[in-house]
């Protein structure tokens, strides 16, 4: 007999997007995750390069956000406001505690920055971008058996991982947990694109409860 899986309120996986100037945002956009215990947010740690060949190949220092806050300032509008995530879903059904291990070991060995992550050009997971990673890190957590469980769909990434895919992956996750799990209905954080905003910031997970096998 498996084992049951019930929603209680301990932690959470967030996702956070900007959209890229394809999706009515800005630039190449953005993704950001975080949990109870970690923010994982990547970014280019040195300037620009000059040409769009470099731009797309080249390798860069890796810089990790260390909030929010952080990436709404770095993502600033034109006239220099703090710019919110687009897009922000928070998913109860993830396994928080393995993304966070999953994290910890890319911070160690993480060794640059790259828009051509997950790509052909590059995917040996020693350079990511802020959606490759993010991408890593949710299939860690449980993402791909969510989707696929109720949906009966592949989830792959396409040939670049960007952040508007991210933001259609996530949503196709929400849809699925909400299916699967219909009490995380009622677990509610402030500004989710699919939760009512109404309510204070509350966190729930998923716990594992064994059967009988009597």
């Amino acid at each position: 007999m498996e084992d049951i899986k019930i929603c209680n309120i301990s932690t959470f996986v967030r996702i956070y997007v900007w959209n890229s100037s394809l999706n009515g945002g800005d630039g190449v956009g953005h993704v950001a995750l975080e949990t109870n215990n970690i923010y994982a947010s990547l970014w280019p740690g040195d300037a620009v390069p000059e040409t769009k060949r470099e731009q797309l190949l080249k390798v860069r220092a890796p810089h990790l956000m260390r909030d929010y806050n952080d990436d709404r300032l770095a993502e600033a509008t034109s006239d220099g406001s703090p710019r919110n995530a687009e897009v922000v879903v928070t998913l109860y059904s993830l396994d928080a505690s393995k993304l966070e291990h999953r994290f910890e070991h890319y911070k160690k060995t993480l060794k640059g920055w790259t828009l051509a992550a997950g790509t052909f050009f590059r995917n040996d997971e020693k350079a990511e971008s802020c959606a490759s990673l993010a991408f890593r890190l949710l299939e860690s957590a449980g993402l791909r058996d969510l989707v696929n469980e109720v949906h009966h769909s592949s989830i792959t990434a396409s040939s670049a991982v960007t952040p508007d895919l991210i933001a259609r992956l996530v949503v196709l996750a929400k849809k699925a947990e909400l299916s699967k799990f219909p009490e995380t209905r009622d677990f509610k954080h402030i500004n989710d694109t699919f939760i009512n905003q109404s309510t204070a910031n509350v966190k729930s997970n998923c716990i594992i409860i064994p059967t009988n096998n009597k």
